[in-house]
């Protein structure tokens, strides 16, 4: 069964069949060699069954939220608000790209979709400003990783679906590690502008007085912000709740600006259907591949093959850290969740880590894959954001910085796990 599976899988995996289609023929297959129609009769409930599941509701509100918060001019808006400001800073514009990176991630919770968002704004003007291309590149690809890794986060959206525990305490789980990845880029920033001055050029600074005036325009976010997180730490709102107050709040304060149209509602909403239809067609076929798994005891059997091999609890961390690293560069965060979670959550909690833990552990390394070639999606995002003026190679280098500060994180979190699990405690 294990060599029909892998040549299955691989086989359409090399042959470009899309990630969705592979998970479910592949899964139907197992299926039906393991049980005939009978388990495919009982495949297709429990898929059913776990794809009718409440948290994965938040998806289509937060996907929305940040469709909104893009047409309204609200994210345009919020840039044009915090750029004077940081004008004067170590690191000046390229410092003020991880702010709004981290702002904009809780808004849109995704790091694609910020990566996209604060790139196709930042990047022109900071060209036309002298900086360096490969570092501007690197930054906003790099930065950009904050969009998933700040709650609320799509993918612990899926994590805390998949694995059954609460998405808010995910959220809140991830909170402290993504605030001190933002720190770790905005260090790193400030020393290499020091070191390297031509990286950001000293451009014309207005007034701090007017600075400050120009930065109260970015209320919109921090009232998005503070809503939707507000909500879901006290208490007030669950994680799904909290997504449709800030996609209405966004909608809201589009009328508030003058800036809504039934137009601009409809291209939100069709890109939020559309973004929602092919993220749940990979979640249905990786749900048929993992109770086809299920059906044989593929994930117990790794389990116990874990066990008796003796291996210490931070051995076996390790050895999932490489595979995800491996992974990274292949498949795309959601391939990689969807693929893996099936062995790695039954194996990590048999060494007895935190749930929570292994969802921020997860996110972090989904992130890095996010900056590794040849499939690292913010690379692409970047180089075609600057209409191809910068190579793939290009933004790679410039995201390195990043990617290794990334690891930091993750060494910390790994070596401090109550990084993690502060916060969640007190929302048991």
């Amino acid at each position: 069964m294990w060599l029909i599976l892998i040549a299955i899988f691989v086989t359409m995996l090399l042959a470009g069949v899309w990630i969705a289609v592979v998970l479910g023929l592949t899964g139907i297959i197992v299926l039906y060699l393991g049980g005939g129609l009978s388990a495919l009769q009982a495949g297709a409930i429990a898929t059913w069954a776990a794809m009718y599941n409440y948290p994965l509701a938040a998806l289509p509100m937060y996907i929305f939220l940040g469709e909104v918060f893009v047409a309204s001019g609200l994210a345009t808006r919020s840039y044009d608000a915090i750029t004077p400001l940081f004008e004067r800073a170590p690191g000046k514009l390229l410092v003020s790209n991880v702010v709004l990176d981290t702002m904009f991630g809780a808004v849109v919770g995704s790091s694609m979709a910020t990566a996209a968002c604060v790139g196709s704004i930042a990047y022109p003007e900071l060209s036309k400003r002298g900086y360096n291309r490969t570092a501007v590149v690197g930054n906003l690809a790099g930065a950009g990783t904050l969009g998933s890794f700040v709650p609320p986060s799509l993918p612990l959206i899926l994590y805390g679906a998949w694995v059954e525990v609460s998405v808010g305490a995910c959220f809140a789980a991830a909170l402290i590690p993504a605030l001190i990845t933002a720190g770790l880029f905005m260090i790193y920033l400030a020393v290499a502008c020091r070191v390297r001055p031509d990286i950001a050029p000293a451009g014309k600074l207005i007034p701090l007085l007017n600075a400050l005036k120009a930065s109260k325009a970015v209320w919109p976010l921090l009232i998005l912000m503070g809503s939707i997180m507000g909500a879901i730490y006290f208490g007030i709102a669950t994680a799904v709740e909290a997504a449709g107050l800030g996609a209405c709040i966004a909608v809201v304060m589009s009328f508030c600006f003058k800036t809504f149209s039934f137009g601009r509602l409809h291209q939100s909403l069709s890109a939020a259907v559309k973004t929602c239809g092919q993220l749940l067609l990979v979640i249905s076929g990786a749900m048929i591949f993992s109770i086809s798994l299920s059906s044989i005891g593929i994930p117990r059997q790794v389990v116990l093959a874990v066990e008796a091999m003796n291996l210490s609890p931070l051995v076996v961390v390790m050895s999932i850290y490489l595979l995800y690293l491996v992974l990274g560069c292949f498949f795309n965060f959601i391939g990689m969740m969807v693929m893996t979670i099936p062995f790695t959550f039954p194996l990590m909690m048999s060494v007895g880590v935190d749930p929570y833990w292994f969802g921020v552990v997860l996110v972090v390394l989904c992130e890095m894959g996010l900056l590794t070639p040849p499939v690292g999606l913010n690379l692409f995002i970047l180089q075609g954001v600057t209409n191809n003026e910068v190579s793939l190679g290009e933004v790679a280098r410039g995201a390195i910085p990043y990617f290794l500060l990334l690891g930091v994180t993750l060494m910390l979190i790994t070596i401090f796990p109550q990084l993690c699990t502060w916060l969640p405690a007190y929302m048991r």
